[in-house]
């Protein structure tokens, strides 16, 4: 669905489909902050398919790029680099999507996943804010921000778990070092490959992804699968 957010684009939301179970309950959230030359639509779609009906996804929109197509369907987004855009464009939405649908919406943190853009962008914004996002997902990108100092901010402001996903040699090489970081720091940290997938978040680096998911959620009672689903 789309979501009005005061001060930016609509955002996209996407719920779980009454066939998990778990249309009618309290559900907790993901944000999941696309890349450069990307939508959020896209972004939605992939990573309600990786959450499986076990939470609602909220997909920030960012700004029109200059070089898009003109084709509605086809429109291209990116998240501006400065004034801290991108957490204020995730505040703006989870606070809308906390007023509209009030019912629906968990209270407590939320799970963090950015691709590209979305997560070199998104990686400061857990480091600062890890009580709101302690578990966290990064595709293709977010590995600079980790040093020694960083990843103790992280786990002692309550970072938890750190996702680093791949689908480049390249990414996969830079994730590791990233990884021993915030192991030092004591953080659970793992790294999902798919090779040769390339750039993206789909396909291979998406099935790695979900494979993961569990893993990233696992002690938040809240991704439980619906008992309705179960009967």
């Amino acid at each position: 669905m789309r979501l009005s957010v005061p001060g930016f684009q609509s955002a996209v939301v996407a719920w779980p489909d009454r066939a998990a179970g778990r249309d009618a309950d309290t559900l907790p959230l993901l944000v999941a902050a696309h890349g450069s030359y990307d939508q959020p639509e896209w972004n939605c779609e992939v990573f309600k398919q990786v959450a499986a009906g076990r939470g609602a996804v909220l997909c920030p929109r960012g700004k029109l790029r200059w070089d898009t197509p003109t084709e509605p369907s086809m429109l291209r987004f990116y998240f501006p680099s400065t004034g801290g855009w991108l957490g204020r464009e995730i505040d703006a939405g989870l606070a809308a999507l906390r007023q509209a649908e009030p019912s629906r919406v968990a209270d407590g943190p939320v799970v963090y996943i950015g691709f590209s853009q979305g997560a070199i962008f998104g990686a400061p914004l857990v480091i600062a804010k890890p009580a709101l996002f302690p578990r966290v997902i990064l595709v293709e990108g977010g590995h600079d921000a980790w040093t020694s100092d960083s990843a103790r901010r992280f786990a002692r402001g309550g970072g938890l778990r750190v996702l680093f996903a791949c689908g480049r040699a390249s990414c996969e090489q830079s994730a590791q070092r990233a990884a021993r970081v915030l192991q030092g720091a004591g953080v659970a940290v793992r790294v999902v490959a798919a090779p040769n997938q390339g750039h993206t978040y789909d396909g291979g680096v998406q099935a790695a992804i979900a494979a993961a998911f569990a893993w990233v959620v696992e002690g938040d009672s809240r991704f439980s699968p619906s008992t309705n689903a179960a009967r």
